[in-house]
């Protein structure tokens, strides 16, 4: 996450234009919502927290098996950081996911619930809905990583099976 890849952190990925809206999220949900953090925990959040780990790993479940394939090894050795970039992208979205449930978690048992009315309440709230909503687009990273991933397997698959038609009716 710190020491990355040739010498570029995995939290750089963090760092571009969506970090914005996700700003603007979290503080539009800081302002509007009103109720106690431990109540929207309690209500709506740990549920969603639920669905994200278990929508990512499924799906990261199906990655791996995915990144075990001769051809994703194939697209992999492409990418100057080989297959250690899909493996630690995987890896990194568990990570965010389960720091906001962790987040929200010790939310609902009113663990920052010391200062209701302060200033201190107001920052907790705003990280806790960032994270909740890179959380969300690490989620869909996941899913979508995944089906990328076979998409670029069956064509990979697709193009050795026409290069070895090809190379058999040459060989005729």
């Amino acid at each position: 996450m710190f020491k990355g890849l040739n010498g570029k952190p995995g939290i750089v990925k963090f760092w571009n234009g969506w970090l914005f809206l996700h700003i603007a999220i979290a503080t539009a949900l800081t302002i509007w919502i009103s109720i106690p953090l431990a109540e929207a925990a309690r209500t709506m959040m740990l549920p969603l927290a639920g669905i994200f780990i278990g929508l990512s790993f499924a799906w990261a479940g199906n990655a791996q098996a995915l990144l075990q394939s001769d051809e994703i090894e194939k697209m992999a050795e492409q990418h100057e950081d080989g297959i250690e970039n899909y493996i630690y992208t995987f890896q990194t979205a568990i990570l965010v996911i389960l720091i906001s449930l962790i987040g929200w978690g010790l939310a609902g048992l009113e663990a920052f619930d010391f200062a209701p009315h302060s200033n201190t309440a107001v920052y907790i709230a705003f990280a806790l809905y960032l994270i909740s909503s890179i959380a969300l687009r690490e989620c869909w990273h996941v899913v979508l990583g995944s089906q990328l991933m076979m998409l670029a397997r069956y064509k990979i698959k697709k193009a050795e099976a026409a290069t070895d038609k090809n190379e058999n009716s040459r060989e005729e």
